[in-house]
């Protein structure tokens, strides 16, 4: 089995093919690039096993599934068409003007896509009338669209409007992307395209910052990034570096693991279609499990939290039917048994309710029962960092200081960490604090800045010693990066730490990242901050 790069953590690099718990149908274009037109490919996802299939040969334009995942809707000759996976057959159904055009499947029977001179204009199309309609006129560039048809969103700049009101600007160069439900959108945060983030879409429009990032697959980076067909996967196109363009992957961004779809220099993606939980009905249920949040089904034996602290997990069901052995997600029909005292229990999340050495949970279904432990440790108080701001890159012209929760930070063009500083000249910020370790062990800490490396500089210190560090004094650093520095593993006893980082900013008009992580015993690596850091 030929490795490749798959993320089991937030910016955790480890290698495998395809996972045995993933089922489902991938589309691809035997294309150069995304823009391009090509055949249309049916990649089908069976466990360990894919197969691939040509659909349709000749200048295909993009490809989506059904709501249903039974059929499809492409372009060809300008003609919009729509391919059914079991009889093999098209049809079509209308036709749109423009060169390259990106469709949508919507509730209904309605299909969108972008068309006009500048693809400007979205219209909709009834399936069975074949009635044409422009429904609104937005962002030039590659349109999705929420299943109700009430949401869309373009890649560049990051756009998304209310169809029929109003039109939200979001953090991000390009990127931009709407979910199925419409509640979540995508955006590329960084212009070496190494991380992007997931954010909100409410009544209000999109959320200021996003809640969660996804960052690319070793030196790679990320093109084509939208939604498949679940809010769950995204989809994306590697076409950096050239020897490697292109090459499909998706992405279950809950917890950042990619799996890569088609060899290297190979096909772009279109559109993914998740079976996972999908169960025929000769299957026979043979035991249960109960696993971490992912597609991987890692098993849960023993874990800790925190009181205060919720974390999530699920059951899943080992079947096994004439196509072979299945592991949906359990979501109905479970019973729990645990102490209340201690945990309490809540569908998918478990929060600790006091300290205790051991609690055992046990998951019961339809005669089947798995169970785990856990150690709940004393509640997290920690408010976050001091972080003072100074108004040069020496760390002398101090103007402001307050509490940040979390060293999470993206500064474009020329702006600075407050208004009171000047984004036209040099500035700094240096950031302090005491971690709480509450497990001794081994801990590892990773600092990502600048865009491109090319800002300035950082320090990264605990008990004042220097444990990650990138020329503070200098500037125009050499080297583009892809994810954060690490440190050395450092061995910290049970207590209270100090941490301080420093960053400098050397008037450059990029934008500047500031991330700090961290991983340890029972800890996947996260951002680092509160509740484990005190600002005194």
């Amino acid at each position: 089995m030929k490795k490749t790069i798959l993320l089991v953590s937030i910016l955790i690099i480890s290698c495998v093919n395809l996972y045995s718990d993933v089922r489902g149908k991938v589309l691809l274009l035997d294309a150069p690039g995304r823009g391009k037109s090509g055949d249309l490919l049916l990649c089908t996802i069976n466990g360990k096993k894919k197969k691939i299939e040509i659909l349709v040969k000749g200048s295909v334009v993009d490809a989506r599934f059904s709501p249903d995942g039974k059929e499809i809707v492409y372009g060809l000759n300008k003609k919009i068409k729509i391919f059914n996976l079991k009889t093999k057959i098209s049809r079509d159904i209308g036709s749109f003007e423009a060169t390259h055009t990106y469709f949508n499947w919507g509730l209904g029977n309605k299909i969108y896509w972008s068309d006009g001179p500048d693809k400007r204009q979205i219209f909709r199309i009834n399936i069975k009338t074949k009635k044409k309609k422009m429904i609104h006129k937005g962002n030039k560039g590659r349109s999705t669209m929420s299943l109700d048809g009430k949401v869309a969103a373009w890649v560049i700049p990051p756009v998304c409007s209310v169809i029929g009101g109003k039109t939200y600007r979001y953090m991000g160069g390009c990127g931009g992307a709407v979910s199925p439900s419409g509640k979540l959108l995508t955006s590329n945060l960084t212009t070496s395209h190494k991380i992007m983030g997931i954010f909100t879409m409410g009544k209000n429009g999109p959320s200021e910052k996003p809640f969660a990032t996804v960052t690319a697959p070793s030196n790679f980076a990320f093109n084509g990034f939208f939604f498949g067909r679940s809010d769950d996967w995204v989809c994306y196109t590697i076409e950096h570096p050239k020897k490697v363009s292109p090459t499909s992957f998706i992405c279950y961004w809950r917890t950042n693991e990619h799996i890569q779809i088609s060899e290297f220099g190979k096909y772009c993606i279109y559109d993914y279609f998740d079976e996972s939980n999908v169960l025929p009905v000769d299957a026979t249920l043979k035991k249960i499990s109960i696993c971490s949040l992912g597609p991987l089904n890692n098993v849960i034996g023993h874990t800790t939290t925190n009181v205060g602290l919720t974390k999530h997990l699920k059951v899943v069901g080992h079947f096994t039917g004439k196509g072979g052995t299945y592991t949906p997600e359990l979501k109905d029909g479970i019973t729990w048994k645990v102490d209340t005292s201690k945990l309490i229990l809540n569908g998918s999340t478990y929060k600790g309710v006091s300290k205790a050495k051991k609690v055992k949970i046990t998951a019961e279904y339809k005669g089947k029962s798995a169970s785990f432990q856990v150690t709940i440790l004393p509640e997290l108080t920690g408010d976050g960092f001091k972080a003072e701001l100074f108004g040069d890159a020496t760390f002398t012209k101090k103007v402001l200081v307050r509490k940040d929760p979390i060293i999470d930070f993206r500064w474009t063009g020329r702006q600075s960490p407050d208004k009171a500083i000047n984004g036209r000249a040099a500035w700094a910020v240096q950031w302090t604090g005491k971690l709480n370790v509450q497990t001794g062990g081994e801990y590892t800490f990773y600092f990502l800045q600048g865009e491109g490396n090319d800002r300035g500089g950082y320090e990264v210190y605990i008990n004042g010693e220097v444990k990650i560090s990138n020329k503070l004094k200098g500037s125009n650093l050499p080297g583009r990066w892809s994810k954060p520095k690490a440190s050395d593993p450092i061995l910290l006893k049970k207590g209270m730490h100090s941490i301080k980082v420093r960053v400098i900013d050397n008037k450059k008009s990029h934008a500047v990242v500031a991330k700090l992580y961290w991983s340890g015993p029972g800890i996947k690596q996260s951002l680092l901050g509160k509740p484990y850091i005190h600002s005194k």
